[in-house]
């Protein structure tokens, strides 16, 4: 009875290492039977066609080739090394070339991957692949579009490795066109209307509908919710400051009608 209680524990013990290695287990690379593999059943087949049609055109021309991989999970395995044995399996190319690249994509996991070739590299560098997947693939996908999400990002990867220059970044200091301009106008609401709200709401009310006016206008115009709130608390400092000022003036000379309030306590 003691010898089988001693096993029991190494038997335990073998058991979930066994369990261990098998949720560890690496995920098996496809083999590169089609330009476009999808094992998750997600692109349509007139996508799937046109992203062919479009990848034979280019290793035609340029010798140069692409390919797009889909799966539904890496599992525990991280997706560039998952990208890496795909590369290394497919080679990254014509059958042992380097030239060209993959786009991986782990659909339930969220996650998307430009897996590139040395060969393609000065053709198609990192910096440009990771604009690629940031500023075309995965707005995309964020909507559930995943037909639009790949066949546009093979056209971005297409027409870089074509030698075409990816178009200016779009940064969130220059989106929505000519927003910096309205400052002077934010500023001289600020100055207009500061008097009015003030006298109508008192002076910290007023000045806080002022700062979200000119907070919401800037940031709807910039579309980034962080020069919104800067413009925000600018226009509010500007705004109490002024009103402070105002009504310095007014205690001062008592021929100015004073905008203030009867207040009391009980």
């Amino acid at each position: 009875m003691a010898m089988r209680w001693g096993r029991f524990p190494v038997a335990l013990l073998t058991a979930g290492l066994l369990a261990l290695t098998a949720a560890r287990a690496e995920i098996a690379v496809p083999p590169p039977a089609a330009r476009v593999i999808d094992l998750t059943g997600t692109l349509s087949g007139a996508t799937v066609a046109r992203i062919e049609a479009k990848l034979a055109a280019l290793e035609s021309r340029q010798g140069d080739r692409l390919a797009v991989l889909m799966v539904p999970s890496t599992g525990t395995e991280d997706l560039a090394q998952f990208g890496n044995r795909v590369a290394a399996a497919w080679g990254q190319g014509r059958p042992g070339g380097t030239d060209g690249a993959i786009l991986v994509i782990a659909k339930d996991d969220r996650r998307v991957r430009i897996e590139i070739g040395p060969g393609l590299a000065a053709k198609l560098p990192q910096a440009s692949a990771s604009r690629i997947v940031t500023e075309t693939v995965t707005p995309y996908f964020r909507a559930g579009d995943y037909d639009g999400g790949v066949e546009s990002g093979v056209d971005r990867m297409i027409a870089v490795v074509d030698g075409e220059p990816l178009p200016a970044p779009v940064g969130r200091w220059n989106r929505g066109p000519g927003w910096q301009f309205l400052y002077p106008l934010l500023f001289a609401l600020v100055f207009a209307a500061s008097g009015v709200l003030q006298a109508l709401c008192g002076r910290l009310a007023g000045s806080l509908v002022i700062g979200g006016l000119a907070g919401a206008i800037a940031g709807a115009s910039s579309q980034a919710l962080p020069i919104g709130f800067a413009s925000g608390l600018v226009a509010f400092g500007v705004a109490i400051t002024h009103g402070a000022m105002r009504e310095s003036r007014a205690a001062g000379d008592g021929g100015v009608f004073s905008c203030g309030g009867a207040s009391g306590r009980w």
